[in-house]
């Protein structure tokens, strides 16, 4: 299985499409919804950069962000832990502390719908200049 997942040459932006379908499939009430998402999650998921344990990571933080508690929050923190499997890298452990924090931390945000249109090319363009003119 990990010798067809290197063979892949995906990003990781395609293990942030699969697991937005994943959410999408559990936040509507479809005929079918649970063998959709085990499919998806079981087969498509060997595809997608991290494979399970990613999405798993994706789903637990999804999960305790919507309703936060403490279950919630041991699934995410188990969930990070997990990733050490895949990448052999304990930094993703770092953010267990961020984790236990955000539970204790209510932020209002005003939502701005298009900023991220305005942001998105601006940081582009700043990383290009620093790129060519930086080194």
């Amino acid at each position: 299985m990990w010798l067809l997942y290197r063979w892949m040459p995906v990003n990781i932006m395609f293990t942030l499409l699969l697991v937005t379908y994943l959410i999408y499939i559990l936040e509507n009430n479809q005929k079918y919804k649970w063998f959709i998402f085990i499919f998806v999650f079981l087969i498509i998921g060997v595809f997608v950069e991290y494979a399970w344990f990613g999405i798993a990571y994706c789903l637990a933080a999804w999960w305790f962000c919507k309703s936060p508690g403490l279950l919630r929050m041991l699934v995410w923190i188990a969930s990070t832990a997990l990733l050490a499997v895949v990448n052999l890298n304990y930094w993703a452990c770092a953010a267990i502390p961020l984790i236990l924090l955000a539970s204790k931390v209510h932020l209002n945000f005003v939502r701005l719908r298009y900023a991220f249109y305005a942001y998105y090319p601006i940081h582009l363009a700043l990383l290009l200049y620093i790129h060519k003119n930086l080194r």
